[in-house]
């Protein structure tokens, strides 16, 4: 192709005339002509033909809702669509919570919380919320099927507080964070899901809609979890330290391979939860974990950290200097053993005393 057929192509594809001297003059993006959009047959009537969801599965499944994974046709994608079930669409209160819900997710717009497209209603479907879908696994999956995995599982903690900080500076608390309710996505995402128990932490209600603190007067969310005063049901303390507790829960289980309040019976992990009592952790944990963990595990509010960018500085601090903490507390442990061998020596009989004295200073002149 020479200079002149080469003019003359992207001439047409400007849509200008080639002997005008603008024509080529300035660099312009080139779009797809309409009429090659237009040439598509069919294109307008399968985007915009009904229904506009078409359901291929059940992703999840609780006591409310149940989540799909459905094609949107009017943009060609893959979207995970919640619903309420079909046996409680006429029940009000259950359609509250479901548009409660959907409004926090709203008003939550970060990378850490999952993305929510639309809100709708239909005769087929009934209220239904679409949101992002995610392909990977939840975060308890994978502590499940990695558990060695100690500097990971830190880093996905981290995000999930980038969430909840934020959450909070929204005035809204999650009140049911846990391990299976974030997504870990192929491609590197963290994703707090699920906040359906989400409350307004203001002193008094502000956004019409949303379920505000005052409003818990029993217990919610996961006993394996939950901090004292959402076991006795006390909404008006619950705060910014409530989901703290819960981030602390959720090291725990990082830290020892159980959740907190594990007991035999729910009865059991509910009594647990109420006197926030835990087994302790093992000796091995690094003192800057341990002491993240133990605080944001207090029973009272007001004795754990005052909100989740405090405890993630913890973490974060263990991150920068793990490596010379761990050098530092390997070296304190063959300190202990050593004075440990030293007093032992000197129980020695005089004659045995000297002999080792012997072989070690000949040991540390070869």
């Amino acid at each position: 192709m020479d200079r002149d057929e080469l003019r003359d192509l992207w001439a047409q594809t400007l849509g200008c005339d080639p002997g005008a001297q603008s024509c080529l003059s300035q660099a312009a993006t080139v779009r797809t002509p309409p009429q090659e959009l237009a040439a598509q047959p069919g294109l307008i009537e399968h985007l915009t033909q009904q229904p506009p969801y078409t359901l291929e599965g059940e992703l999840a499944c609780g006591g409310m809702g149940r989540v799909m994974r459905a094609h949107q046709r009017s943009l060609a994608r893959d979207v995970a669509l919640k619903l309420i079930r079909n046996e409680l669409r006429e029940r009000p209160e259950v359609r509250r919570a479901f548009l409660a819900e959907a409004l926090v997710l709203g008003l939550l717009e970060h990378p850490n919380i999952v993305p929510v497209h639309d809100l709708a209603q239909s005769d087929a479907l009934g209220w239904h919320l679409s949101m992002k879908l995610i392909e990977g696994q939840t975060w308890e999956q994978r502590l499940i099927a990695t558990p060695q995995e100690l500097h990971f599982h830190l880093e996905v903690l981290l995000q999930v507080c980038n969430a909840v900080a934020y959450a909070h500076s929204r005035d809204i608390a999650h009140c049911d964070l846990k391990p299976d309710n974030i997504m870990l996505g192929g491609f590197g995402e963290v994703l707090v899901c699920d906040w359906g128990l989400a409350v307004e932490i203001t002193a008094s209600p502000r956004l019409p809609g949303l379920r505000h603190k005052s409003l818990v007067t029993l217990p919610c969310g996961t006993p394996h979890y939950m901090p004292p005063e959402l076991a006795r049901g006390d909404g008006p303390n619950l705060g910014p330290e409530t989901d703290v507790y819960m981030l602390g829960g959720m090291l725990y289980r990082v830290l020892t391979g159980r959740p907190p309040h594990q007991a035999s019976g729910y009865l059991g992990s509910v009594q647990k939860a109420v006197e926030a009592r835990f087994d302790p952790l093992p000796p091995s944990v690094p003192a800057l974990l341990r002491q993240a963990c133990t605080t944001a595990l207090q029973r009272n509010p007001e004795d754990r950290y005052r909100n989740a960018e405090a405890f993630q500085e913890q973490l974060r601090t263990y991150l920068r200097h793990r490596e010379s903490l761990t050098i530092s507390e390997q070296a304190d442990t063959l300190l202990e053993d050593c004075h440990g061998d030293a007093a032992r020596v000197q129980e020695l009989p005089s004659a045995q005393r000297s002999q080792l004295y012997e072989r070690f200073a000949a040991a540390v002149a070869d």
